[in-house]
């Protein structure tokens, strides 16, 4: 991450991510790249998550639009439509797709617990702040 002037926000504190990195990457055809802010939470999740997997991590997917999210297979009530999910994959795969996903369980329990939802795909996880969740696809 590139050290940016401070903002007087939480952004201050995150070591491995900009805001511009959450734009929904519907890019600019269906909103202005920001329908939601990402929420401080899922942020620093994000930020720990990367911090202890020790390499790059690419945001995937930040916030959504509505629309964006019907092109990609979102649900209707997809957390991303909020700021509160983030899809996370190793750049140059240094890591596994499960390790990733052992370290999103260790710091959701830490930080959030009995919370949090959590997917493994091939490509990464997908981690958000919303109910208790699991799953593998």
């Amino acid at each position: 991450k590139v050290e940016n002037a401070k903002t007087g926000t939480f952004w201050d504190d995150i070591k491995y991510f900009t805001r511009e990195e959450f734009r929904c990457q519907c890019g600019g055809k269906y909103c202005n790249g920001f329908p939601a802010e990402p929420v401080e939470e899922t942020v620093r999740m994000a930020d720990e998550i990367r911090r202890r997997a020790g390499v790059p991590l690419n945001v995937n997917s930040g916030v959504r639009c509505k629309q964006h999210n019907a092109d990609v297979g979102g649900v209707w009530n997809s957390l991303h439509l909020t700021g509160q999910a983030i899809d996370l994959a190793p750049i140059g795969g240094d890591i596994s797709a499960a390790r990733l996903q052992e370290i999103a369980e260790q710091v959701q329990a830490e930080k959030m617990p009995n919370r949090g939802g959590l997917g493994r795909y091939d490509w990464g996880v997908h981690v958000d702040n919303g109910k208790y969740s699991r799953w593998t696809k």
